[in-house]
């Protein structure tokens, strides 16, 4: 990396002169050669550079996309921010995610600003677009974070999809209303937004665990998950029998189980060993609560990767295998055999072949 930036910066010394070169070489077979002209053109800022560099869009090159567009060193360009303004209007959706993303360096660009704006109230538009849109728009006017947090979370489209704003009022350190919050508790919301939308909610503090016990014991069966999820951080007693309860009943859904599950085991992982040895559910019928269960057992020490690569469900087998390799190097070897020669469970068979 260090010679690399070096010739970057021997390209973009020699200025007007090396730009004609350094387009020929961004349509050069080898990836590093196109990575380095395209940064050199962005640091010379020639306008002859304009067209090939926004070829790039098209290249293929995910990297060349992360460091020339996601960081807006292409602004550098003349004429590239008026292209970038038109692509995200009317683009495909690659062309309007880049273009967003590099304008999202436009700070204190009114007329970029407005753009983005009106991308991002429009409820016709693709909801991706305008969550990038949102995102953008926080990184040019930050003053405005919390007033546009609040507006994307009273939108259902946008408070739905993949937890952007969610995550956008996370990293930011904003609260935003505890009614919102509460909002995202829906089986409708993503699995990653309901998560947050407890987080958010624990910060307003007595009057947000106040609203999450009350959702707790009112809510639906979704609603009191997503509130229990959220208060088992404060180690809550009654969250766990929800959290449980859930598990043993299934029908989670992946994200959402596996986030059920890492809550339990990081909060009550002794809590639930008791719970399973007094109360004896059929963990045949319930996986989501097998995993759970076999995963507190190796936290608490109740059990060893050993003990779990014969007893537990064919994907914790695959994780304890991998605990026990880790542990054991060599050592494992004999096992890793065992498990290859029986090829039952595959996905067990698969994790020796690759660990060995």
């Amino acid at each position: 990396a260090p010679m690399l930036e070096t010739r970057i910066g021997d390209f973009a010394e020699l200025g007007a002169a090396a730009v004609e070169p350094l387009c020929e070489a961004l349509g050069d077979p080898r990836p590093v050669v196109r990575r380095v002209a395209a940064r050199a053109l962005c640091r010379i800022g020639d306008t002859r550079a304009l067209g090939p560099i926004l070829r790039l869009l098209y290249a293929g090159d995910y990297w060349i996309g992360n460091v020339v567009f996601r960081t807006g060193q292409v602004l550098e360009i003349p004429g590239v921010r008026e292209e970038l303004l038109r692509l995200a209007a009317g683009g495909n959706r690659d062309e309007r995610y880049w273009a967003i993303e590099a304008l999202s360096h436009a700070e204190g660009d009114a007329e970029v600003c407005d753009r983005l704006q009106g991308l991002f109230r429009d409820e016709s538009e693709d909801t991706a677009a305008r969550c990038s849109a949102l995102g953008a728009l926080c990184e040019v006017r930050p003053d405005m974070v919390p007033q546009l947090v609040a507006e994307a979370l009273r939108d259902p489209a946008i408070r739905r999809l993949s937890g952007y704003a969610w995550w956008i009022a996370l990293k930011g350190g904003h609260m935003p209303p505890l009614d919102l919050c509460l909002a995202g508790f829906g089986r409708d919301v993503a699995a990653n937004g309901r998560y947050m939308a407890g987080l958010l909610a624990l910060r307003h503090g007595h009057a947000g665990i106040k609203a999450l016990e009350d959702v707790l014991h009112s809510g639906s069966p979704a609603e009191q998950e997503a509130a229990a999820v959220a208060l088992a951080r404060k180690g809550h007693a009654a969250a766990f029998d929800v959290l449980a309860e859930a598990l043993q009943r299934g029908g989670l859904g992946r994200k959402w189980g596996r986030i059920i599950i890492r809550v339990v085991v990081r909060n009550y992982a002794q809590r639930l060993v008791e719970w399973v040895e007094t109360a004896n559910p059929d963990l045949s019928k319930s996986p989501d609560l097998a995993w759970a269960a076999a995963q507190a057992r190796l936290a608490t020490g109740a059990a060893t990767p050993a003990d779990l690569v014969h007893t537990a469900p064919p994907t914790l087998q695959a994780h304890a295998l991998r605990k026990l390799a880790a542990e054991l190097g060599a050592g494992a070897l004999p096992e890793l055999r065992r498990c290859l020669a029986e090829g039952m469970p595959k996905k067990l068979a698969r994790e020796a072949f690759w660990q060995m």
